[in-house]
């Protein structure tokens, strides 16, 4: 079966253009297994992986940016599937496999690949001047986040880099709901004392309830959260906290 140039070869196996990918959630694979020349690792749901092709290819992103690579696969696969003219993603720790280098290397990636190793999501100033090297002043189409999963450093990067996404572009935010999983290993990983993702998502929804044009919908599903952008143009002074009433009292984290 394929569907936008991906054909699953099994219920785990995709293969794009030649190249495949192990899709997989299960902690004993994906934390044992390493990106090589037969497969990439890609931490995704089949099922979600799926839709979210059919989602990103509706919008024919021309610049996107990934925040985390983890073994690459997903880098690889994203940039084969929607085949952005510029491409910009970035990871706090080096995740510098053998097979995303290549990739990188080679005349079968599409566009401007830009690898970042060592950028803090948290760091504006560091992102920002990483996007405008990439993409000048050029809007983005897609932000896929999938890095910390923390709400203050994801928030940061929402802030950073909402300002730069095109009206009816999509942001999305993965693994939203760890703090509310019935598997409370990510909880112990994450700290219970630490305050949840969803936090972050609630603030997106006040934007919304709030009709200033800033973001025109939010899609909440089980592995993320899809912001599509509205029309009011925003500058680097855009500050989330700014954006929606709370009868005059500040927004502190529920969760």
């Amino acid at each position: 079966m394929s569907a936008r140039g991906v054909a699953w070869l099994d219920a785990k196996t995709a293969e794009v253009g030649g190249t495949r990918f192990l899709v997989t959630e299960v902690d004993e694979e994906y934390r044992n297994e390493v990106s090589d020349t037969e497969r990439l690792i890609l931490v995704k749901d089949a099922d979600y992986l799926s839709r979210c092709v059919d989602r990103f290819a509706q919008l024919a992103p021309r610049n996107m940016v990934e925040i985390g690579i983890w073994q690459g696969g997903s880098v690889v696969f994203w940039n084969l599937v929607l085949r952005p003219q510029r491409h910009l993603v970035f990871d706090l720790y080096d995740r510098s496999v053998e097979p995303l280098g290549d990739f990188a290397a080679s005349g079968a990636r599409h566009g401007q690949l830009d690898i970042v190793f060592g950028l803090d999501q948290s760091d504006g100033e560091a992102v920002e001047a990483a996007a405008s090297r990439t993409f000048g002043d050029e809007p983005i189409d897609l932000i896929i986040d999938d890095a910390s999963h923390s709400y203050p450093e994801t928030r940061a990067a929402f802030e950073t880099l909402l300002p730069r996404l095109r009206p009816g572009g999509i942001y999305v935010i993965e693994d939203w709901a760890w703090a509310h999983f019935s598997d409370q290993s990510w909880v112990a990983e994450f700290s219970r004392n630490r305050p949840a993702l969803t936090n972050l998502v609630v603030e997106i929804m006040l934007m919304c309830a709030a009709r200033s044009g800033v973001v025109d919908e939010l899609v909440v599903e089980p592995r993320a959260v899809f912001v599509r952008r509205g029309p009011r143009p925003l500058d680097r002074s855009f500050r989330l906290a700014d954006e929606y009433y709370n009868r005059g009292m500040p927004y502190r984290p529920l969760l």
